[in-house]
């Protein structure tokens, strides 16, 4: 059995993207979505979904982009061939079908290159709804490591996906 090195990946974490978490398959960034500094792929992600979210006053769509990108958060799974491979706490972006990563290049990222295409990405898609109200009371990005910071809005997490419908999170 092939040995999967982590990195501060919660066992919590991973039972949720077992229970409730699907593949994506990369695509190439779409132009009108910015590239995001590296390492900041939680809140480079989470501005663009945010952003696509919005409405005007009269219920319409903002349409800041042509279309909604919703946020998923979840692992990066390496598809190297032989012994431990690399598995990446990460957040990217989903049409609703394909990841679209604004963080994707080949750059250096924590001392060594990341080719994010040689990865699996296995994630959830978290509503903005939720984003907002866990920035609101934690000021921070990222939310899925964070299970104790805020046991009351993961846990509603895990209700919103167990049952899902994306479309009725309530933060009451």
């Amino acid at each position: 059995m092939t040995r999967i090195e982590k990195a501060d990946i919660s066992p919590t974490m991973i039972k949720l993207l077992l229970t409730y978490g699907r593949e994506y398959k990369l695509t190439h960034l779409p132009r009108e979505v910015p590239r995001g500094p590296l390492g900041e792929c939680f809140k480079n992600c989470a501005d663009v979904a945010i952003l696509s979210d919005m409405f005007n006053e009269d219920g319409s769509p903002a349409l800041l982009y042509s279309k909604p990108y919703r946020y998923v958060e979840g692992i990066a799974l390496e598809l190297k061939q032989g012994k431990n491979p690399k598995m990446v706490y990460h957040a990217w972006l989903t049409d609703g079908k394909r990841a679209i990563d604004p963080t994707y290049y080949q750059n250096a990222w924590d001392g060594y290159k990341v080719k994010w295409d040689k990865y699996r990405y296995i994630g959830v898609e978290i509503p903005t709804e939720f984003i907002d109200d866990f920035l609101e009371q934690t000021e921070m990005y990222g939310i899925l490591d964070r299970h104790k910071q805020c046991p009351a809005l993961y846990k509603k997490l895990v209700a919103h996906l167990r049952d899902g419908q994306y479309s009725t999170y309530s933060s009451s």
